[in-house]
């Protein structure tokens, strides 16, 4: 009886431990909405049409949440900016701008959890991640490296904020 009793407190306090720190790992309706007024500004700034498939952006951040269970927050994060990163690209939820409006949204996600790519942020590496998202949307759907590379990149580059 008293072993249920522990069990039962150890999984109570490692949820209440677990949530406040999930809750800027999810992306929210507000945040996938954001996402779509970040494209639309982007796209009309330069003169493009806007289009949107909103029930493909949808799903693909409800699966993001599979990574939940994963315990080790580092990984959980980079599973979870590849999927944004290698996601809209490949995806391609978006009319026009779907590169810049993953790699911003990427690093958007990555300074909520207190993490960032400073490569980034150098003008001059800014074409070596464009490369590779370019190379992204170009696979198959049935290539396991979609996501992979991906993620590989932002694991070897990833910093604490």
């Amino acid at each position: 009886m008293w072993i249920s009793s522990i069990i039962q407190t150890y999984i109570y306090l490692n949820l209440n431990l677990l949530i406040p720190i999930l809750q800027f790992e999810i992306i929210t309706h507000e945040d996938i909405e954001y996402i779509i007024k970040f494209n639309k500004r982007l796209v009309e700034r330069r003169r493009q049409v806007f289009e949107v498939d909103r029930k493909s952006l949808e799903s693909f951040f409800r699966r993001m949440n599979l990574y939940n269970t994963i315990w080790n927050r580092r990984q959980r994060i980079i599973k979870k900016s590849g999927q944004i990163l290698a996601g809209i690209s490949y995806n391609r939820s978006f009319g026009e701008g779907n590169k810049t409006t993953a790699l911003t949204m990427t690093l958007r996600y990555l300074r909520r959890n207190h993490y960032t790519l400073p490569v980034l942020l150098q003008t001059k590496n800014k074409q070596e991640i464009y490369d590779l998202i370019t190379k992204t949307v170009e696979k198959f759907p049935e290539d396991d490296s979609i996501f992979g590379e991906i993620e590989e990149f932002i694991s070897n580059r990833m910093i604490d904020d």
